[in-house]
C-alpha cells in the first residue's frame, strides 16, 4: 500500500511539473 502511495505522489509530482514547463 505504501509503494503505491509513493508511486502515485511521483506520477503526479512529474504531471504538475510537465504542466508547469507547458506554462512557462
Amino acid at each position: 500500500m505504501e509503494k503505491l502511495f509513493t508511486l502515485c505522489m511521483d506520477m503526479w509530482t512529474t504531471h504538475l511539473n510537465h504542466r508547469g514547463i507547458l506554462m512557462a
